[in-house]
């Protein structure tokens, strides 16, 4: 047999559930920032005041692939 080195492009759905600690005047202002750093996440979080993020749990939806090629 033989081996075929290969590269591929997936697209994945995923829900993740979350766990944050965020500082804040209020709680209008805490969400305001973890909607923010949601956004970018799991990117740095450079977001004052977010001290702590967790993902707890992680559900894999949808699996699409793009694109296979193998390597020369």
């Amino acid at each position: 047999m033989q081996q075929y080195p290969m590269t591929a492009k997936v697209q994945r759905i995923v829900t993740d559930t979350i766990s944050l600690k965020v500082e804040a005047e209020n709680e209008s202002q805490a969400i305001l920032k973890a909607v923010k750093v949601l956004e970018q996440f799991p990117s740095e979080v450079t977001e004052e005041g977010v001290n702590y993020m967790y993902i707890e749990n992680r559900e894999q939806d949808n699996v699409t692939v793009l694109d296979i090629e193998i390597e020369d």
